[in-house]
């Protein structure tokens, strides 16, 4: 699991639930590393896959630099368990729920 890198100590976590997500996960990680912060803020994206068999984990690895990774068997997958364990181990004081089809508006 890579960590995100700040210059602040204040993160604002957004986590994105993927499984065999390719068609939209490009444009949804774009749009998030894209927008602005409030000033102090840095961002923490968590993804957790949940056994993708299509080039999800490809996407994701094109921003690894970014992208906190966290791999699941599909059986454990629940919505709320999920969320729950993504909310566990965020960084942020504010947390964003995403799923992988919804694009955020910039800024």
């Amino acid at each position: 699991m890579s960590k995100p890198q700040s210059k602040n100590n204040k993160f604002i976590s957004v986590f994105i639930p993927v499984f065999n997500g390719e068609k939209y996960l490009d444009e949804c990680i774009k749009s998030v590393l894209s927008q602005e912060l409030p000033a102090g803020y840095s961002l923490e994206l968590l993804i957790i896959d949940s056994g993708s068999s299509d080039q999800s984990l490809e996407i994701i690895e094109e921003y690894k630099r970014d992208v906190t990774l966290m791999q699941i068997p599909n059986h454990e997958f629940t919505h709320g368990g999920t969320r729950q364990e993504a909310a566990r181990v965020a960084k942020g004081e504010f947390i964003l729920f995403l799923t992988q089809d919804a694009t955020p508006a910039h800024d």
